[in-house]
């Protein structure tokens, strides 16, 4: 959980994914359904392991696990969706390994799976190729790397990538871009404008904004003027 007075910074991030991954043992949660998400979760990355894929946990649930509960709210605990970014994977070599979750591809490229757990708990994974991600088609100059990939996301809270599987002797990768200095000076800004649905952004973070009561960034004023 993130306090007034609470600095983020890179291992942060890496300590972060660690308990959300439940890399080790641990202590069984108490809550049936964070025991099934817990479940959930361990099983896709045995299967992203078993496979040898280089994948890398993004999106909201990096920055739901930083802020906490207090202020990003149950999704600290009880993530409504898991965003997966493969580096060199086909997507059809996804759907394979994943057919019995598979759930149809979605608008942003990627491919939807819905891990449908007892008492009719679904756990949401968007797992898509780093090759797939739109902004690497469209802008000049920015190498297809996964350390390239936190310069592609609009907004500067979407920035943060961590590997999802740490290898041993070896610090978990993480790259970012904004990420760390947005969370804190508590600010929501543009990371990179060309969008292909800016409409879905500006709700989007206008939503974010009051929901976690950040200051708006000029750049981004700008572009919802």
């Amino acid at each position: 959980m993130i306090s007034a007075n609470l600095q983020i910074n890179i291992q942060t991030l890496r300590d972060g994914v660690s308990r959300f991954t439940h890399e080790g043992n641990g202590a069984i949660p108490h809550s049936f359904v964070r025991r099934e998400i817990r479940r959930s979760i361990q099983s896709v990355i045995r299967t992203i392991s078993e496979a040898g894929w280089d994948a890398y946990l993004v999106g909201g649930t990096i920055r739901d696990i930083v802020l906490g509960p207090s202020l990003a709210g149950p999704n600290a605990y009880y993530p409504r969706d898991i965003d997966i970014v493969l580096v060199g994977v086909h997507h059809d070599e996804i759907r394979d390994r994943f057919a019995h979750i598979y759930s149809r591809d979605t608008r942003f490229g990627g491919v939807h799976l819905v891990d449908r757990r007892s008492g009719g708990l679904q756990i949401l994974y968007d797992l898509w190729s780093l090759e797939n991600t739109w902004a690497f088609s469209v802008a000049r100059g920015i190498r297809l790397a996964i350390e390239s990939f936190p310069s592609t996301p609009f907004l500067n809270l979407d920035t943060a990538v961590v590997g999802i599987r740490s290898r041993r002797g070896r610090p978990r990768p993480v790259f970012e871009n904004g990420f760390i200095d947005g969370i804190n000076a508590r600010t929501i800004e543009v990371n990179f404008e060309p969008n292909p649905f800016p409409e879905i952004c500006f709700v989007r973070a206008l939503i974010m904004a009051a929901k976690l009561q950040f200051a708006i960034g000029p750049k981004l004023v700008d572009f919802l003027l």
